[in-house]
């Protein structure tokens, strides 16, 4: 009894050692902006929201806003660096306009645990 015992050991300990929970998938990142595709702003800077409407990473957010003048392309700078969220809305800011000129707003958001997880929306403004 003793021998079938011994064979029978080395079997339990591999079953019980090659049990892996399987990692969580993320979900695909979606997000909505409360501003239209076109905006005039009254001023420099534009506040806005970012709404997230997939289910939030457990390590949060990411969300990376650029500008770039529509016409020549030449960044508007400086943005705000990226900022770290683990809230379903967050308030975002687009600064420095320069006036009468069209500027294409980027709006990226990614996973901070999973970069490739990420998705952009832009939309255009313009300072009167």
């Amino acid at each position: 009894m003793k021998r079938y015992w011994l064979l029978f050991l080395p079997f339990l300990m591999a079953i019980s050692c090659s049990k892996k929970t399987a990692p969580e998938v993320e979900e695909n990142i979606s997000f909505q902006l409360n501003t239209g595709a076109v905006i005039t702003s009254a001023g420099s800077n534009q506040e806005f929201k970012v709404t997230l409407s997939s289910k939030m990473p457990k390590s949060g957010i990411k969300i990376d806003i650029t500008a770039a003048e529509e016409a020549t392309g030449i960044p508007v700078i400086p943005q705000s660096s990226a900022i770290s969220s683990s809230s379903i809305v967050t308030d975002c800011l687009v600064q420095n306009l320069p006036r009468q000129k069209w500027v294409v707003t980027t709006v990226k958001v990614s996973s901070a645990n999973t970069p490739s997880n990420n998705v952009t929306q832009t939309f255009k403004i313009v300072y009167k």
